[in-house]
Parts: structure tokens; C-alpha cells; sequence
């Protein structure tokens, strides 16, 4: 159930308690070994990847936050569970419709400037929020996402994606 929920280290905790009480029990050894495997390659290994952890998990209906640049390169991503979600497949067809539409703003400069985008389907939200004038955060909320306590704490994370950011680029 907690893999289910995208909370692998409170499932690995549990598998660890049971193995102790069942050393001889190979199947889970086998299991917790491969959670422990899941949790390795779910830490984030850049700061960066650990700001969008932090921004991730203080919203309980969050999927994913993704930061890429123009060209669609991903330069840091967090997503909770959800193995199913192609967060990356998802915000590559919104970051195109994202271009045109920045593009299109940019040709209606009385318009002002694209501060960001809210995508909303049956099946989730996105958030696009231009970070520099090359790099853009997506964030997947769940359908029913509070996407303006998502945008208030986007306003909070906003300055330390930046300062991440500034080495990278």
C-alpha cells in the first residue's frame, strides 16, 4: 500500500521490521531489496533535484516537478510513485504548446510577459512557470490539485530553483 501511495521509504521500513522477525524468509529479503533498489534510484542526486523533493512532498496532491530548458532537456525532475505517469512524455507536448504560446505573447508585447500556464484535463493540472528566459518548471498535480496552493508555493521554491539554476546555466 505505501508503494501504491509513492512512499517507498515507510514500506521499506515495514519489510525491514518483518525480516527481523523472519530472518530465514528469502522472499523478503528478495522484496525489501528491491524497495531499498527503488528508493536508491528515487534520491535525488542534485541540489536542484532535492529543492524539487522538498516542493514536491509539501504538496499532498502533487505528481511530479520537472525543470527544463527550451530545447526540452530535462535538468532536474522529481516524481512521487506514480510509476504509470510519463511525466516526461506529458510535459514535452505542453512545453511545445508552451513555446507557441510564449512566442505568440512575445509578438503582443502590450499583452506584458508570460508569467505562466495552467493546463487543467479530467486526468491532471500543469503548472508551466518560466524560471529564466531558457528554463521553465512544470508541475503535475492530480485532477482535483489545489493549484493555488500549488502557486503559492511555487512563489515560496521560486528563488531556490533560481539560485540552482545559476550554476547550471
Amino acid at each position: 500500500l505505501f508503494l501504491e501511495q509513492g512512499q517507498p521509504d515507510r514500506a521499506a521500513a515495514i519489510y525491514r521490521k518483518l525480516s527481523k522477525n523472519e530472518p530465514e524468509n528469502n522472499s523478503l529479503r528478495e522484496r525489501l531489496a528491491n524497495i531499498e533498489k527503488l528508493l536508491v534510484e528515487n534520491t535525488p542526486k542534485s541540489p536542484l533535484e532535492q529543492t524539487l523533493q522538498r516542493f514536491v512532498e509539501s504538496l499532498a496532491d502533487a505528481l511530479s516537478a520537472t525543470v527544463l530548458d527550451a530545447q526540452g532537456n530535462i535538468l532536474g525532475q522529481f516524481q512521487v510513485g506514480s510509476a504509470h505517469l510519463d511525466a516526461s512524455g506529458i510535459i514535452e507536448h505542453y512545453r511545445q504548446s508552451f513555446a507557441h504560446i510564449e512566442r505568440a505573447w512575445e509578438e503582443e508585447p502590450q499583452a506584458g510577459q508570460l508569467n505562466e500556464l495552467i493546463i487543467s484535463t479530467s486526468l491532471l493540472t500543469c503548472i508551466l512557470k518560466p524560471l529564466t528566459p531558457h528554463v521553465f518548471l512544470a508541475l503535475l498535480l492530480e485532477p482535483k490539485g489545489l493549484s493555488g496552493r500549488a502557486r503559492h508555493m511555487l512563489r515560496y521554491y521560486e528563488d531556490y530553483l533560481k539560485e540552482h539554476l545559476a550554476g547550471i546555466e
